[in-house]
């Protein structure tokens, strides 16, 4: 059991992540409910491409200090925290280069209207400091410091959510009870992203104060810490850009198929499970530094038997949360989304599906990192992706909306079917039977 100092940090961190949860749902949820699907549907694919850039953040930079950081103390801490600083400002500064580079020249060749090309540019300039502030809150969470990262995001989400209840109601904007139409005022997709560019700003400012004793003026032995961190983070990269080719692919297949509104309308009700997501974000920033620290100081077996209590953990709550929204599911999409989305029960079950298999297949795949093998979460990603992709051409234009859950629920299942097998292959091989089931029980 988590006990003492380890357990108040994993309170403050789920609470953290609870707080985020909060803000991304309460944005996306403002601008489902009072924009058109039009402009959500914009935003929506505009928020899917800074996904993809923070996922190459995550599996180059981030992701690597998470594991190797944790076991590093003193200067090797300093030094290795101050490659990877430089680091993310180099890659900072070129993929908000090429966001924009990307965005004019789709606008100039009249491959997307107007609104899309508001989104991408305006995503484009909050781009940096989204990542700068994320590099900061890793660097907290890889020394444990989860009371700074909590008072970063605080301060991040209080200027976001004021930001967005300012551009409504100062706009002028109304609610739309029963069926008059809700009106936006100054919110849309577009200065979202510039009220997220400000808060987030702020956000990287009070990240550089709380993180320069973990920082070095001089970085020493660059070379052999960027070795190190590739090493690790190679099959981070490769899972990422398989995951990236169908993640991506299908709101530009949704997008294309049955426009903007088809995107709003597959992620309106993902919105209702997006407390899961993130849930297993925040399960992961407390969860694989506590494991990774316990395996190098006690050794594997103890590393995997925390990682197993706070999978049980994790699997009880999202069930729970589950639950709640099959209770009655048209209702709640009524409440929360308005009229306009009441009639996608059908892709809400599915998403909560979803949900499910990807907490069971994360909570497994974790281990995969936790032992130094990521090329296994690799493989079972690249499998179940090869499936997918050509599904997805299919359900969608068979099914639209609907058609784009249903492939990304099989996507999901057979990931987890992939991994479950190569963990189990990995416990014959490696370790035996007696040597890892009987302890864990």
């Amino acid at each position: 059991m988590l006990t003492g100092p380890t357990a108040r940090k994993g309170v403050v961190a789920v609470v953290d992540q609870g707080l985020l949860s909060a803000t991304n749902f309460f944005t996306g949820f403002m601008l489902a409910r009072l924009c058109t699907k039009e402009e959500f549907g914009a935003y929506v694919l505009a928020f899917s491409v800074m996904l993809a850039v923070n996922g190459l953040q995550a599996a180059l930079i981030t992701g690597p200090m998470t594991v190797l950081g944790a076991g590093k103390e003193g200067n090797d801490w300093k030094g290795y925290a101050t490659t990877l600083a430089v680091a993310q400002l180099v890659f900072g500064v070129g993929m908000t280069a090429i966001a924009f580079g990307v965005s004019i020249l789709l606008k100039v060749t009249g491959v997307i209207g107007g609104t899309l090309t508001g989104a991408l540019l305006a995503m484009s300039g909050a781009l940096f400091f989204v990542q700068g502030q994320e590099f900061c809150r890793r660097v907290l969470f890889t020394r444990l410091k989860t009371w700074r990262v909590l008072l970063n995001d605080v301060v991040y989400c209080t200027l976001q959510i004021g930001g967005i209840a300012a551009l409504w109601r100062v706009g002028g904007g109304t609610w739309g009870v029963g069926a008059s139409e809700a009106t936006a005022g100054y919110l849309d997709g577009r200065n979202v992203f510039y009220l997220m560019a400000a808060s987030t700003c702020v956000g990287t400012l009070v990240g550089l104060w709380q993180v320069a004793g973990d920082v070095s003026q001089r970085a020493r032995m660059m070379s052999g810490h960027l070795r190190e961190s590739w090493a690790y983070g190679k099959w981070g990269l490769a899972s990422t850009g398989v995951s990236m080719a169908y993640v991506q692919g299908m709101y530009l297949v949704l997008g294309a198929i049955g426009g903007v509104e088809a995107v709003a309308q597959f992620e309106g009700p993902r919105l209702l499970i997006a407390p899961c997501v993130l849930l297993l974000t925040a399960w992961g920033n407390i969860a694989m530094p506590v494991a990774a620290k316990r395996a190098k100081q006690q050794g594997l077996r103890f590393g995997l038997m925390f990682l197993l209590k706070m999978s049980l953990s994790l699997m009880f709550l999202i069930a729970a949360y589950i639950c709640i929204l099959l209770f009655t599911p048209s209702r709640v999409l009524g409440l929360v989304l308005g009229v306009k989305y009441s009639g996608a029960t059908a892709i809400l079950l599915v998403w909560c599906l979803v949900a499910i298999t990807m907490c069971v297949a994360t909570c497994i795949s974790v281990t995969f990192y936790l032992i130094g093998h990521p090329e296994l979460g690799f493989t079972s990603r690249l499998v179940a992706v090869c499936i997918g992709i050509p599904l997805l051409f299919i359900l969608v234009s068979i099914q639209g909306a609907l058609g784009g859950v249903l492939a990304r629920l099989i996507v999901e299942t057979v990931q987890l079917a992939a991994i479950a097998y190569l963990a189990i292959l990995w416990v014959r091989r490696t370790l035996g039977k007696r040597c890892i089931v009987q302890p864990l029980l």
